[in-house]
């Protein structure tokens, strides 16, 4: 919304929770692709917690061979992700992710999940 101020215009409740229907989706599909031991990188340009946190904890529910993997990003200032929102509690362990915040990065806002497939090779 920085670098778009019109972007704000089309923002509502409603308008987060379809991309976070539409995230859900592409995430759960995705997950299917993955070969045992595999590793899928999460990531949005949101700080929306239903669409980073919330999608992520979605597939952590349905899919009990996926688990979260601590990331960092080296010399890029980042916030561990939320452990709850509102009336939401995230699945354990989401401290792993990770956000980065446009007052700490002068760029984009992203959130960030390493999700592992059990498994070996």
């Amino acid at each position: 919304m920085r670098k778009k101020p019109q972007t704000l215009k089309s923002w509502s409740e409603a308008y987060v929770q379809h991309k976070a229907r539409l995230q859900e989706k592409l995430l759960l599909h995705a997950a299917q692709l993955v070969r045992p031991g595999g590793k899928m990188l999460y990531s949005v340009c949101t700080l929306s917690p239903e669409e980073g946190e919330g999608v992520v904890t979605t597939l952590l529910k349905a899919r009990n061979d996926f688990s979260l993997l601590p990331i960092s990003i080296p010399h890029i200032t980042s916030r561990p992700g939320l452990s709850s929102f509102r009336n939401r509690v995230f699945a354990p362990g989401m401290e792993r992710a990770l956000r980065l915040y446009p007052q700490d990065t002068n760029a984009q806002s992203f959130f960030m999940a390493l999700l592992q497939k059990e498994g070996s090779h």
